[in-house]
């Protein structure tokens, strides 16, 4: 027969690994150090509890007051910190429950049948099957049932009430009309009574996990054909500004070329001595925009395009456009890449111009300094960001929303940068860096 204090040290096991167990299935709030701290002592003063009583009025006394005391605690003390509640709680608490209390009884049939009452192969044996079922559990579940509590939404509540059966049934074999330890007779329907639980637990976990198997490639597949669509509207809105800023530079090619003619032009009046000519050339001329137009922002060709463009779509929105670029020609980035971070990022940042009725102003800064690239983009906006799931937000179609932003990050991602975004007042900034070795 065990002794108190053999019995209190299965009895820690058995508590301990529960907790290890729960925690492996169980995702906790923010604040879970406090959490763990209180169930760690709240458990620990029920496991002196069931010592004292052990020792004082003996093993039946301290194993009822485990189903009187410990039992109702653990239930009240997870909950109040758990994450999930509902059929998502009591599922995740009764699997703990059944794992390890399940195994302790099939580890004291097993041991009684073969060595009878030795303690020494009672605390051996059964602490060594408590611990290596709790250690399955956090080795093998605990990540994809964090997974499953987070995705599955449904069917949470059924799967509750049969855990919640499974373990009655186990309580009230084991501890009714008297404790199994007086109904050797009875070992083999208990044995079969465990295997079964186990196959339900077994069950239920991969009922869980395959729900939430099913649920994530769904989710991957409507991910990856809405990637499709907006990769598709956004080549289609690439292809119509590449027209556009061809078109720009198209017209400033021809200016270009037509300024030798306007030249001499001028000369012409000038040595007729037609001034009067020559004021009303330059304002048919507007030469001043002609100048403007034909700036070069840095010597990158790809950026120095999309800086143009902005340039000339600032100015017909009515935004204070600047830039200071200083980019080599050659740059470790592909001009694709280039393309579609610069390209977003101004376009984002033109959006947030137009929800501005005054005052607009977008400021650029880029530079190419020890094999990185660096973005100080900033502009105008109207002092609301709108974000969803930590992602930015678009103003423009609902279709459309975030994938700029999804576009930028997939570039920083790719050269392994950085991203930050915040405000200062009315002023949205955006910083990007990108990390330019060779891929």
């Amino acid at each position: 027969m065990l002794n108190a204090d053999q019995f209190t040290v299965i009895n820690i096991v058995m508590i301990a690994c529960v907790l290890i167990t729960f925690f492996s299935v169980y995702v906790p709030q923010k604040v879970n150090r406090r959490y763990k701290m209180t169930a760690v002592f709240s458990l620990s003063v029920c496991a002196l509890m069931m010592a004292a009583v052990a020792h004082f009025k003996g093993i039946m006394a301290a194993n009822n007051s485990m189903l009187a005391i410990w039992i109702p605690l653990t239930f009240v003390v997870f909950w109040v910190f758990s994450k999930y509640k509902g059929g998502r709680y009591l599922v995740t608490y009764f699997i703990s429950l059944l794992s390890i209390t399940s195994i302790n009884g099939l580890g004291f049939i097993v041991v009684d049948t073969c060595f009878g009452w030795r303690p020494i192969a009672h605390v051996l044996i059964r602490c060594t099957l408590m611990l290596l079922a709790a250690w399955l559990m956090w080795r093998f579940v605990k990540k994809p049932f964090a997974k499953a509590l987070a995705s599955v939404s449904k069917g949470w509540s059924l799967m509750a009430v049969v855990t919640g059966l499974f373990y009655l049934a186990f309580v009230v074999f084991f501890a009714y009309p008297k404790p199994i330890t007086e109904r050797p007779k009875e070992y083999g329907f208990a044995v079969l009574l465990i295997l079964t639980i186990y196959c339900a637990v077994v069950l239920v976990i991969y009922t869980i996990l395959n729900l939430s198997q099913e649920i994530e490639k769904g989710l991957a597949e409507a991910q990856r054909q809405n990637e499709q669509r907006i990769n598709s509207m956004r080549l289609a809105q690439m292809e119509q500004q590449y027209k556009n800023m061809m078109n720009t530079l198209e017209q400033t090619r021809i200016i270009r070329h037509d300024l030798a003619h306007h030249f001499r032009m001028i000369s012409e009046y000038c040595s007729s001595r037609q001034y009067e000519k020559i004021e009303a050339y330059l304002e048919e001329l507007n030469f001043r925009n002609v100048m403007e137009e034909v700036k070069v922002y840095c010597r990158n060709g790809t950026a120095n395009v999309i800086l143009s463009y902005y340039a000339w779509l600032s100015e017909t929105e009515d935004i204070t456009y600047s830039c200071e670029a200083d980019l080599p020609a050659k740059i470790l980035c592909n001009e694709m890449d280039l393309s579609v971070l610069l390209g977003n990022a101004l376009e984002n940042a033109v959006e947030g111009c137009r929800k501005v009725c005054k005052e607009r102003e977008l400021h650029i800064r880029l530079r190419y300094e020890k094999k990185k690239l660096i973005f100080d983009i900033r502009n105008s906006f109207d002092g609301i960001l709108r974000e969803k799931n930590g992602l930015l937000q678009s103003t423009k179609e609902q279709e459309q929303h975030g994938f700029g932003m999804r576009s930028i990050q997939r570039v920083v991602d790719k050269y392994d940068g950085y991203l930050r975004y915040y405000t200062e007042e009315q002023t949205f900034i955006l910083q990007i860096v990108l990390i330019l070795e060779e891929l």
